[in-house]
């Protein structure tokens, strides 16, 4: 029997490099957090919720250098299996102000919303402006 409560969510976001230490805390606080509150719009996940998640992401160490306005971005592959979590720089990236450089991640699970997702990686980019765009998609296991 399969359990159509199962979901994958796909996350890209283009437009900016996102800062290393808001990255960190965000998916720290997504995978490891309990909550009871089930249902649409919950600003907290259940670790438990998310079985698995992989991306690359396009991270700085943190806002911008105050000189040329962009700080060198790196890649950054994260994955988890439930709470736990791994991530290695694995290239340094050589298109950091190319509007066609993103962040991708998707993440496997029940219970998960892409629109808070999409608003918690957006919440973790370097830098002010609305020059960002999050595209989501939803696909449901059968």
């Amino acid at each position: 029997m399969h359990d159509h409560s199962v979901i994958a969510v796909s996350l890209e976001l283009t437009g900016r490099p996102l800062e290393m230490g808001k990255v960190e805390e965000w998916l720290g606080n997504l995978l490891l957090t309990e909550t009871s509150r089930p249902g649409p719009r919950r600003q907290e996940h259940a670790g438990s919720d998310i079985v698995r998640m992989k991306g690359l992401l396009r991270v700085v160490a943190g806002g911008n250098d105050g000189e040329s306005g962009h700080a060198a971005s790196q890649v950054l592959a994260v994955q988890a299996v439930h709470a736990s979590y791994q991530g290695d720089f694995v290239r340094e990236d050589e298109g950091e102000s190319d509007p066609n450089s993103s962040s991708r991640i998707v993440f496997i699970g029940r219970n998960i919303d892409g629109d808070d997702l999409a608003e918690g990686l957006e919440a973790c980019c370097a830098g002010e402006g609305d020059d960002v765009q999050v595209k989501v998609l939803t696909n449901r296991h059968h």
